[in-house]
């Protein structure tokens, strides 16, 4: 089983858009990208990216799927979570002994799951025929256990020396992620086209167990994890950025294998596919074994979307979070997303305010006045569609959420009203400057990247204009977007507290 990485934050919290502007600046994207990216369109639909790196004998392989949380419907949300969990169950040949015997003990398991379903979709749900037939299930998941090879699909990346094997589910993509050696090139191709192509959701009740184990931990039992559910459900109620990627608990629990088959039908297939190579390999050979693996996937995949707009927020929203836990604080603002100058503008403004010692947040409230522990600004949860601008900090103690909401909104202000300075400017600058050796370095991380703004922008070369939009952008624009953006009739509050019986007892 693997964990999900970018449940709805693309992997760039810490300085929103300029961890791209970062990627944007490396050796490899400074170069020119047509002289040095293969772009190969098959037939199909398919892309597949390759950026040789010859250095090491190893490479990094990213498919990017478009499809993820914003995809679900209301009654399966997490259901794209499920199935990157799905992906790694084996296929008609991987992870069996015999699939012939499996199937009729799936579709058993499938027949109870839907009963108990429908019955949990009652007002007042039998819950004695729900557990009646789970523990049917149960006893059919200890019978199909005799054929399946468990982890097989693991276990054969491992034996071939594969690093970095995971997955990640956000609101926007879909990431399957693996690094190999040189020389294991052709049966990455034969695993991953498999897997994509025939994946057998084995092992399916149970692993959703496992996934609300997930969502306990992450959320249920999360003051961070609740404060954010909440945050971006009040932040958006039309929009499906307001659902959580991992999903609702009553949706999890009632989710069937034929419900997860279907949204894979729908939305999974070549047209959603960018699969990004980097590292020693060879263009022509990865065109021949994309050509053998990946030309015959015909699966329709990435139907033509309708996306309910969010409406414009037309007055502040607040939402306290009780839960036993140290106080936090999340503020936002709704904005556009991406490709928009105004995007980058705020990668800017997140960076000015929260990144470094001298981040004008950073040095008012952790050092100066100590009302924080600390303090972190970021877009989220996704880019495809208009998204937020959010800043989160920690009070420290005795200082309250109020105290430090108060004092936020005091240094916006002054921005807003005096503009920002050249000097910030180009500490800014320098700063992704370094934070590209520290990401875009590794073959992984240039993958990712290229995968991903490949998927979002629907162009192998987005990489030029977006670093164009990034570096063009000037302190007028900073200021403007503060002013016509952070507004209270445009303003989200959620915070943690504890509840008021616990509160007297710190006292």
């Amino acid at each position: 089983m693997k964990a999900s990485k970018k449940l709805g934050l693309r992997g760039r919290l810490a300085a929103g858009a300029f961890c791209a502007l970062a990627l944007l600046t490396s050796p490899a994207s400074a170069q020119d990208l047509r002289e040095n990216l293969t772009v190969i369109n098959l037939e199909n639909g398919m892309t597949v990216l390759v950026y040789p790196r010859p250095q090491t004998p190893v490479f990094a392989a990213v498919l990017s799927m478009d499809v993820a949380g914003s995809d679900e419907s209301y009654g399966e949300t997490g259901v794209a979570h499920m199935f990157e969990h799905m992906a790694f169950k084996g296929t008609s040949i991987i992870g069996t002994r015999n699939v012939e015997a499996e199937l009729p003990l799936m579709e058993a398991m499938d027949a109870l799951a839907e009963e108990a379903r429908v019955e949990l979709s009652q007002p007042e749900p039998d819950m004695a025929k729900v557990e009646a037939a789970r523990d049917k299930i149960r006893e059919l998941q200890a019978q199909q256990a005799e054929y399946i090879v468990k982890d097989e699909l693991d276990l054969i990346l491992s034996r071939n020396g594969a690093t970095g094997v995971n997955a990640s589910t956000g609101a926007d993509f879909t990431t399957y992620y693996t690094a190999l050696p040189s020389n294991r090139l052709e049966m990455y191709f034969w695993l991953e086209s498999d897997r994509m192509k025939n994946p057998v959701m084995r092992e399916f009740y149970s692993e959703r167990d496992v996934v609300m184990e997930e969502r306990r931990q992450r959320t249920d039992n999360s003051a961070n994890g609740l404060l954010y559910e909440a945050f971006n459900n009040a932040a958006f109620q039309a929009h499906p950025y307001g659902k959580p990627v991992i999903g609702w608990a009553s949706d999890i629990s009632s989710i069937t294998r034929p419900m997860a088959e279907d949204f894979r039908s729908k939305f999974y297939g070549p047209k959603s596919a960018v699969l990004a190579i980097v590292g020693d390999v060879d263009p022509n050979e990865v065109r021949r074994l994309s050509e053998k693996y990946f030309a015959d996937w015909d699966a329709p995949g990435q139907p033509k979307r309708i996306v309910t707009r969010e409406p414009d927020q037309r007055g502040e929203r607040r939402v306290r979070v009780e839960f036993d836990a140290e106080p936090s604080l999340m503020i936002g603002w709704h904005k556009p997303g991406t490709p928009t100058t105004e995007d980058a503008a705020f990668g800017w403004l997140a960076s000015i305010l929260t990144s470094g010692a001298n981040s004008r947040l950073y040095k008012e409230l952790v050092i100066n006045k100590k009302l924080v522990t600390n303090i972190g600004a970021y877009s989220a949860p996704g880019d495809k569609y208009e998204n937020m601008f959010i800043i989160s900090a920690t009070p420290r103690a005795p200082h309250t959420v109020a105290e430090v909401e108060t004092a936020i909104m005091e240094v916006i202000a002054k921005l807003a009203a005096e503009g920002v300075t050249e000097k910030e400017m180009a500490r800014v600058r320098r700063s992704f400057e370094r934070a590209y050796i520290e990401q875009a370095d590794s073959n992984m991380g240039f993958a990712d990247t290229l995968a991903e703004t490949t998927n979002l922008y629907k162009d192998p070369y987005a990489l030029d204009a977006e670093k164009a939009r990034l570096l063009a952008i000037t302190p007028e624009q900073i200021q403007e977007i503060a002013k016509k953006y952070i507004r209270p009739d445009n303003q989200t509050v959620a915070w943690v507290e504890r509840p008021a019986a616990d509160q007297e007892v710190v006292k």
